[in-house]
């Protein structure tokens, strides 16, 4: 039998079965590295996942959605209500996401007969208001509604998205709302959406709604955001804002 030394060097070299360095950072993954010492990444952040750079190049912790080269849906922030005025989307509103998608949770009204409202700025939130154009229709066991506007010359104060039904407990409005070219510097964006939730007749209604945007005169760039009650205050739920980045 003969036995191959490793001798005494510390560390002890990866061509005799040891790692080739003495530290490593705290946390990091380790990678090969061929017959050199094996070399470990950086930690990362919360929520990042370790992605391959292709072939001869170390991976690297990267934020899912933001890859070089790639395009998809990333998310941005959350908000809750509790007894809210309104929640305004402000921050991660950027020419990065022309494309936004809203997932709202379980939305309650602390007014009977309210309705969850939209509103968009341009001017980083100083002054909001609506889209011009526009049609909702929703439907419980008992009742068909629909709503149009056609607003041309006139500026909305804001876009429903849902009936006047909403409910102040129970089985809130959940449902996703997109905005298309809201970031981009053009004169037509679009919103819709879709929901449902048990409204104040204790029936269950859904809905859809859309809305258009023809700007006057001159592009705009959207940059913020409200929802809010119609009457009252959102008394609780949850709304989470992502951004569909190009590819």
């Amino acid at each position: 039998m003969s036995i191959n030394a490793i001798g005494t060097n510390v560390p002890i070299e990866v061509a005799k079965g040891g790692i080739g360095v003495s530290t490593l950072t705290q946390y990091g993954v380790l990678y090969g590295n061929n017959a050199n010492p094996v070399q470990a990444t950086s930690v990362g952040t919360a929520g990042q996942v370790l992605t391959s750079n292709g072939a001869g190049v170390a991976p690297t912790f990267q934020t899912p959605g933001v890859v070089p080269g790639g395009g998809a849906l990333v998310f941005i922030q959350t908000q809750d209500a509790l007894s809210s005025a309104s929640l305004i989307f402000n921050t991660g509103i950027t020419t990065d996401y022309p494309n936004l998608q809203f997932l709202v949770n379980n939305i309650l009204s602390d007014t009977i007969g309210d309705t969850f409202i939209i509103e968009y700025s341009d001017d980083g939130g100083s002054s909001f208001r609506g889209l011009r154009n526009g049609s909702a229709i929703w439907i419980d066991s008992t009742v068909t509604s629909t709503v149009t506007w056609n607003n041309i010359s006139t500026t909305l104060s804001y876009n429903p998205l849902s009936s006047n039904l909403m409910p102040t407990s129970g089985d809130g409005l959940s449902g996703s709302y997109w905005y298309y070219n809201a970031t981009l510097n053009t004169r037509y964006k679009t919103m819709e959406g879709q929901w449902s939730m048990i409204d104040t007749t204790s029936n269950l209604a859904i809905g859809l709604c859309s809305s258009t945007l023809i700007a006057s005169g001159a592009d705009i760039v959207i940059n913020a955001l409200r929802f809010r009650m119609l009457l009252g205050n959102i008394l609780s739920g949850s709304i989470s804002l992502y951004g569909w980045r190009n590819s």
